[in-house]
């Protein structure tokens, strides 16, 4: 059965198999099936099972498993299903249609299968478990918490890609507290601190002690952190490559053993003499590292702080500690999800989130954004572009008419495939920015957009392009970010390598891309945009350093910095005479301290000035920038016409960054639609956008950004200088605990 209208054709026939009035009672009053609806009488459970539940299970390719009796303290409990699929195994509780799989007591297909997972044997042993009326499935992981309430009808792609894609099923809760305990030990390692381990006992890093604190031989403190955090990112990344069987033996273990006198020398080598060194150039390398691959990416180059600090070295007391807390927990693929010290890509990225909010916080306004946000505005921006970009081309080059036009990103693939293919070259070229990107949330919920496209797409056309060949174009070529922290642009290149090694097997490894130069550090509000009196020769050399490798990658690279360092000694004395000349009284030491990000020359295929005026600019930028008062920001005086750093992000991101008929899309403290001095960034946007949606979150019961107490709103539109000829808005919503996902993933808006 074709899985894409197997829920019509198996609704409707289970409507052919009911009598009038019980396909009235059914399907429009949403009554409980009973044997009376029904045209051949039968239990209900039954029928429900034969007709719907079996056929979904058959369809999606399942395996059931011999039924079985679990032993409880009360006597044997039973399940209708036991189903396997490769390595893992779920339960699934059936109850007849439209049955109330909420009802308070034990015999509640969602309270059943709470009580299972209570049993010692369920949880060794499942992965999961659903409670489904055919109809509607609630999924509930094996800590016993509600994961997602799904209707059959309106979200079957999500309820497969549950029972048999790579969506993993644990509660925000059960992740959160995973996280938790790795993020603290984490933290407590790089900074000092308290943690609990996996026993729960209390302990202690004092701040002496500390990885930052323990890198030899490097005096500025800012510097040291960034050695820390990125021998600490290649720790991880080694981690995980284990977890793939990409690297075989446990190297960490390994050096966890080794000398300490010789324990530095031994991380070089393998960072730099091995990872970042192909094997014919390779030599003298220790017989435990012989077999690791080569990956070149920059995560193993010297990054400008360690080439600076050429000799630095980490005591190894503090090395063994981070090798042993990295080996004491179960790093796996995202399509597992084993026990309590299981640790995947996304929670990862959770972890990274914590880990750059609690330091930036306070001084710069930035905020842990939730997943179903990050993906929210993500497919809100993406999707309405590819529709724009497709129609443009069904108009003017194969003369649809307009209400031939599609409306929905899923019509994309009901389209000639040689219109398809013409179409994939342009969602091929799209350039996506998150101009705040901090550790990459948005950055890692666009990529996960574009791969799930463009494997459709190359599905689709049977083109046969790898998963790895996908997620390298989207990597090298749709997405940019700029953070004014190095910390968190290097975390972000991290997780964005994580996501691309994640599609990796051990039998086909290779070299990452080179990615430096599409997330960058700067200031996104202090620059020039157009560069056009400059040449373009920096270019030339990107276009050949993201896919160079090895002694080509090093001397391009070299060349790059060397060409960045002569331009920025034109552009930033130019832009401090422009500010003297407004009359700012601020020193050039002050100026070059705020990091001035130079758009037309970082990203000057974007803003390429041979190009039409309307073809330069972002296609989409997304994300969630710092909220603080100008007068409370250290540079806020150079910034006249804003009030707050979000304000100022918006009128740059649309205004400058954004090509004409470009998307937008960002999270921001809502007092840009209730407080009366945001007024000229409220007619600004009536100036230039249109389609414009505001989406405004209360702040109880809970608020947006667990733990701050701040009223946000969501901004999507698109760039248009004729005005905003439509506007939607919500309600204030108030988000619950048990609703907050579920909502933030498709927040209820209004036409105005």
């Amino acid at each position: 059965m074709n899985q894409a209208n197997i829920v019509d054709t198996l609704i409707k026939d289970i409507k052919e198999r009911l009598t009038l009035d019980g396909k009235n009672r059914v399907f429009e009053e949403g009554k409980e099936l009973s044997s009376e609806f029904m045209k051949e009488k039968a239990e209900p459970e039954a029928f429900t099972k034969e007709f719907l539940i079996d056929k979904i299970l058959d369809a999606l390719g399942l395996e059931k498993l011999p039924e079985k009796s679990f032993e409880t303290p009360k006597g044997h409990r039973s399940v209708d299903y036991r189903i396997k699929r490769k390595e893992r195994m779920f339960l699934v509780e059936a109850k007849p249609l439209n049955a109330a799989l909420f009802e308070k007591g034990k015999d509640s297909g969602v309270n059943q299968i709470k009580g299972l997972f209570k049993l010692a044997e369920v949880k060794e042993n499942y992965d999961f478990g659903v409670a489904t009326d055919g109809l509607r499935w609630v999924f509930v992981d094996k800590a016993g918490e509600i994961v997602d309430d799904l209707r059959l009808e309106e979200n079957f792609e999500k309820v497969k890609e549950f029972l048999v894609g790579k969506e993993k099923v644990v509660s925000p809760k059960t992740e959160e507290e995973i996280s938790k305990k790795f993020y603290d030990w984490y933290n407590a390692l790089l900074h000092g601190g308290r943690y609990k381990d996996h026993e729960n006992r209390v302990k202690t890093v004092a701040e002496a002690d500390c990885l930052v604190n323990n890198v030899i031989g490097v005096k500025d403190l800012e510097e040291r952190e960034q050695i820390a955090q990125v021998v600490m990112n290649r720790l991880i990344f080694i981690k995980f490559l284990q977890s793939k069987g990409v690297i075989k033996e446990d190297i960490l273990h390994y050096l966890s053993e080794v000398k300490e006198d010789i324990l530095t020398l031994k991380l070089r080598q393998l960072f730099f003499g091995v990872l970042n060194t192909p094997n014919d150039d390779r030599w003298d390398v220790n017989e435990r590292f012989k077999d690791i691959p080569y990956l070149n990416g920059s995560l193993f180059v010297h990054t400008v702080v360690e080439t600076k600090n050429i000799n630095y070295k980490v005591k190894a007391e503090i090395l063994k500690k981070v090798m042993e807390f990295l080996d004491s927990f179960k790093f796996v693929h995202k399509e597992q999800f084993e026990n309590e010290s299981s640790i995947d890509p996304e929670i990862l990225g959770y972890i990274f989130e914590r880990a750059m909010t609690a330091t930036d916080r306070k001084g710069t306004g930035a905020y842990y954004t939730p997943r179903p946000i990050t993906r929210y505005i993500s497919e809100n921006t993406i999707y309405p572009c590819i529709i724009d970009k497709t129609n443009e081309i069904l108009k003017t080059e194969k003369g649809y008419k307009e209400t031939e036009l599609i409306k929905d990103i899923e019509e994309l693939f009901i389209l000639p495939a040689t219109t398809l293919e013409e179409i994939w070259k342009e969602v091929q070229e799209i350039r996506i920015l998150d101009n705040a990107c901090g550790s990459g949330a948005f950055l890692l919920a666009a990529a996960n957009i574009l791969f799930e496209l463009n494997r459709r797409i190359d599905d689709k056309l049977g083109l046969g392009n790898s998963d790895i060949a996908l997620k390298k174009w989207i990597l090298m070529h749709n997405l940019y970010g700029v953070d004014i922290n190095p910390s968190g642009v290097e975390i972000a290149k991290l997780r964005l390598w994580l996501w691309l090694v994640d599609s990796y097997e051990p039998e086909r490894v290779e070299p990452l891309p080179n990615i430096d130069y599409n997330l960058r550090v700067g200031n996104s509000l202090i620059g020039y945009v157009d560069i056009s009196e400059f040449q373009k020769a920096k270019f030339n050399f990107l276009r050949a350093y993201k896919r160079a490798e090895g002694e080509e990658a090093k001397e391009l690279k070299e060349k790059i910095n060397g060409l960045d360092e002569k331009i920025m000694k034109l552009l930033n004395p130019n832009l401090y005479l422009k500010f003297r000349a407004k009359k700012i009284e601020i020193s050039k030491e002050e100026f070059l301290q705020l990091k001035p990000f130079h758009w037309g020359f970082e990203f000057y295929e974007v803003f390429d000035p041979t190009k039409p005026e309307e073809e330069r600019g972002f296609d989409i930028i997304i994300g969630n920038p710092p909220y603080v008062e100008l007068n409370k920001a250290g540079y806020g005086y150079l910034l006249t016409e804003s009030k707050n750093l979000y304000d100022e992000f918006m009128k740059i991101s649309i205004k400058k960054l954004l090509y004409p008929a470009g998307m937008f899309g960002f999270i921001h403290a809502n007092s840009a639609y209730c407080q009366p001095k945001y007024k000229a960034l409220r007619s600004f946007l009536k100036e230039y956008t249109d389609d414009l949606t505001i989406i405004n979150f209360a702040i109880r019961p809970q608020p947006v950004f667990k733990g701050v107490m701040q009223r946000t709103a969501i901004t999507i539109c698109k760039k248009d200088i004729s005005g905003a000829k439509s506007v939607k808005t919500s309600r204030y919503i108030r988000l619950t605990e048990e609703s907050r996902n579920k909502i933030l993933s498709d927040p209820p808006i209004y036409d105005c």
